[in-house]
């Protein structure tokens, strides 16, 4: 089988999709052929039997053109591919579903996020199947979904050592923004400094003018509140230095409100960092093991830190049950042979 996939960025150094050069590898393990379009080309080293082509953003394109050379490729291509598989974008289901509906193409969208819009309604009724990582990760009712977990190169992330310090070292990591909810992690480190040694890294960048806002608001407190010596702000990184920082910290404090199951937990689970969440996407995992914060208060959140770092053999037990979580439902190497299977059962005259 060979197959189509349309996704943002193909790039190793891209923060937040520099991940996905790792989903093309195994892709192309399962599958005769893939041609990728993307939106965006970068630094990338993929199989022989994989062919990128980008839509123009990294040499300035505009939009109007992104549109003529996206469906030239879509059809041009035709012959080059069974299957279709549109990571986390509705908008070139909805561009082509159709296309391939009517050419007899099997098509699935990859889609994990609470996010529900008119472009993700278009994709689910014209789509054959979606995948998401958790079913709350896919927020509209239809029998196409398959829950299948996240994609993660476990390999990447076990068997480090870990740095240790004399402090806890707390880290969170992802968009600066007042839904993610940066400034709790500073209020946080503020209120456990008083009586514990901690230091904060935040690593992670606002996107867009309002996101800018909340992070100069940022800045500005922890120079009004002396915090300068115990929170650092990393900005953003490549998706390859994420394994390294995370053997740097101890405690992941996860306050993100997306609803959605965050690949960067699972990383730092594997990484043997414990995590606090409020995201609701991980109660029923991570609650039995203490780390699902059902009281989700600043002081709630220092108390289970002090708890934590004062039990050594709690937290570890925590972190090793966590791992072996990740491992069994959110492996990658498990996930592409998994979404092969699923293309070759279903017709696409369904």
């Amino acid at each position: 089988m060979k197959l189509l996939i349309v996704t943002q960025s193909i790039d190793n150094r891209d923060p937040l999709l520099g991940f996905f050069i790792d989903w093309v590898k195994e892709f192309s393990k399962n599958f005769e052929e893939v041609n990728v379009v993307c939106l965006n080309e970068g630094y990338h080293d993929l199989p022989k039997n994989v062919t990128v082509h980008s839509l123009g953003k990294e040499k300035g394109a505009s939009k109007l053109s992104f549109v003529f050379r996206f469906y030239r490729l879509v059809f041009g291509l035709r012959s080059k591919y069974d299957a279709v598989f549109v990571h986390m974008n509705p908008i070139y289901m909805v561009l082509a579903g159709l296309f391939w509906r009517a050419v007899g193409k099997k098509t699935a969208i990859w889609y994990t996020h609470k996010n529900v819009d008119l472009k993700l309604r278009i994709a689910t009724f014209f789509t054959h199947r979606i995948f998401s990582a958790s079913k709350e990760s896919f927020r509209i009712e239809t029998t196409k979904l398959i829950v299948t977990g996240h994609g993660i190169m476990t390999e990447k992330f076990l068997g480090g050592s870990k740095t240790q310090y004399d402090n806890i070292r707390l880290i969170t990591i992802g968009r600066i923004s007042k839904v993610k909810q940066t400034k709790k992690c500073v209020e946080i480190i503020e209120q456990l400094i008083r009586e514990n040694k901690a230091k904060l890294s935040i690593v992670g960048d606002a996107a867009g003018s309002i996101d800018e806002i909340y992070k100069d608001q940022l800045v500005s407190l922890v120079q009004e509140k002396e915090l300068a010596e115990y929170v650092t702000f990393v900005g953003s990184i490549s998706n390859s230095e994420i394994p390294a920082i995370l053997l740097r910290n101890d405690i992941m404090l996860h306050t993100s409100l997306t609803g959605s199951v965050d690949k960067v937990v699972l990383e730092a689970l594997l990484s043997g960092v414990l995590v606090l969440t409020e995201n609701e996407s991980f109660k029923e995992s991570l609650g039995p093991l203490g780390m699902f914060m059902d009281d989700s208060s600043v002081k709630s959140y220092c108390n289970k830190i002090i708890e934590f770092s004062q039990d050594i053999s709690k937290a570890q037990m925590a972190i090793n049950s966590g791992r072996e979580w990740v491992e069994k439902n959110h492996s990658l190497k498990s996930l592409i042979p998994n979404i092969r299977k699923e293309y070759e059962r279903f017709s696409t005259s369904r």
